[in-house]
């Protein structure tokens, strides 16, 4: 490979990136219902998602609830255990997964400005509230302690955005003092941003040398977020996504209590 040319798999992802912004500028320009269009945005951001995560992720989208009964609002995209979710509904247009099958949930937006930012952080808190603890224990010791995933995690991505550093200062940071780290919004990605603008919003730590690296989800606590600007964005995007979901476990889960108290 020539020095600094990127890899294959940067070409590939730049690809995407590119095709991704072209058909979502074409739905925009070509559909003139804004219901329709929103939700021909989200989907082509789920096939996107699809066609770069392992065949155990699912991708899809709809409600996500716990054994107590607790609800999301609805998620444009969940990405989920494909291999092992049980299935509580299924349609063409919906469907509701158990809390514990799900790896992460996020928000598409065509336009990221401070009302929809907002509406992304009340989505995110009515996913990232709800209670894992539906796991089936009885295969393993009970002195062993069964790995499950450390928390629930959420992204925003947007076509485009009104000043993402603007939003970051006046949105995100403001939030993120009310709220416990692990509860805000993990990473926010823009697409299409001016060519100087900045254009994903990461997490990152002081490295031993003085550099800065790059730390995959957690959630945006401010004294550890920078504003970035990516050559593409969605290749960044990706990478960071298959650091987290590689990293979170898939434990059995215990569908008993999904019941209820009702008796059989």
């Amino acid at each position: 490979m020539v020095d600094n040319a990127p890899s294959k798999y940067r070409l590939a992802l730049n690809h995407q990136h590119d095709e991704l912004v072209s058909s979502i500028n074409q739905a925009r320009e070509l559909i003139s219902h804004s219901g329709e269009k929103g939700a021909d945005i989200e989907q082509k951001i789920r096939d996107s998602l699809a066609q770069v995560l392992p065949e155990r992720i699912g991708v899809s989208h709809g409600f996500v609830i716990d054994s107590d009964g607790n609800e999301s609002k609805q998620m444009d995209v969940v990405l989920y255990d494909k291999m092992n979710a049980p299935k509580i509904y299924t349609s063409q247009r919906v469907q509701i997964f158990p809390v514990e099958s799900v790896y992460m949930c996020g928000e598409v937006k065509t336009v990221l400005d401070r009302a929809s930012l907002s509406d992304s952080f009340d989505k995110c808190l009515s996913f990232k509230n709800l209670s894992r603890t539906a796991y089936d224990t009885s295969l393993f010791d009970s002195k062993v302690e069964i790995r499950r995933p450390r928390e629930s995690f959420f992204f925003t991505v947007a076509f485009r955005s009104a000043g993402l550093q603007d939003l970051h200062q006046s949105i995100i940071r403001p939030y993120e003092r009310k709220l416990a780290r692990h509860k805000g919004i993990d990473t926010v990605v823009v697409l299409n941003n001016a060519s100087d603008a900045k254009n994903i919003i990461v997490n990152h730590m002081p490295n031993p040398d003085g550099s800065v690296g790059l730390v995959s989800f957690c959630s945006l606590d401010s004294s550890y977020t920078t504003v970035y600007r990516a050559r593409k964005s969605w290749a960044m995007f990706v990478g960071l996504m298959l650091k987290v979901i590689v990293l979170v476990p898939s434990p059995t889960i215990d569908m008993l209590p999904y019941h209820g108290v009702e008796p059989f």
